[in-house]
């Protein structure tokens, strides 16, 4: 806070709390040493009226930012442990942030067979059989088919979704079941790529 010397008016300064204390100061300019209850007592009844005033805002203002903080900490501590709301990340099970079991290394292929359509010219016809080989459902692979040529190099690649090669009726069950022959059949037209082989991944 701001206050004048008594003897030359210079401009000094100081924090609130020791302007309201017995604190002796000594002025740069003419040297009088003084006490800041005697400025305040100079200033009239008002003076240490207003300057407790001040103080007692400054602490309101300062309580009150220490509130804003601690609320703000609380709130970041405990921001990962609280629980998950719900609509936020719903599987199709129902349970809260908890994907879908998915393993594709129990997902065996069974058998596999690439060949020209019987009637339709330039078509290709893909059966496959695979099993889910785990203890509990999981949800369909996409079937990446990669052609190859006579140096098993690949010359075309392409991937087919659930969608594709299972035609779900209503009330039947979106995701594998363990242990059971799963067969897909697709057919789709030849790439003209001069393919000898094939490889089946899934993904």
């Amino acid at each position: 806070m701001q206050f004048l010397c008594p003897a030359c008016d210079a401009e000094h300064r100081l924090p609130l709390r020791d302007l309201l204390g017995a604190v002796q100061v000594n002025c740069d300019r003419c040297g009088y040493s003084f006490e800041t209850q005697e400025y305040l007592a100079r200033q009239g009844p008002g003076a240490i009226s207003a300057a407790l005033k001040l103080q007692q805002r400054a602490w309101q203002v300062g309580l009150a930012v220490l509130l804003v903080l601690t609320a703000f900490n609380v709130a970041s501590t405990f921001r990962d442990h609280a629980p998950p709301v719900p609509g936020g990340d719903i599987d199709s099970g129902g349970w809260f942030g908890v994907g879908a079991f998915r393993d594709l290394q129990q997902v065996r292929l069974v058998s596999r067979d690439l060949h020209l359509h019987p009637s339709r010219a330039g078509v290709l016809v893909l059966s496959v059989i695979f099993v889910n080989d785990a203890d509990r459902p999981q949800p369909f692979p996409r079937l990446e088919l990669t052609l190859l040529d006579a140096y098993s190099e690949p010359v075309a690649r392409r991937v087919f979704g659930p969608a594709e090669y299972v035609a779900l009726e209503d009330g039947d069950p979106d995701s594998m079941a363990p242990r059971v022959h799963v067969p897909a059949r697709l057919e789709f037209i030849d790439p003209g790529m001069r393919a000898t082989g094939f490889e089946i991944e899934f993904r």
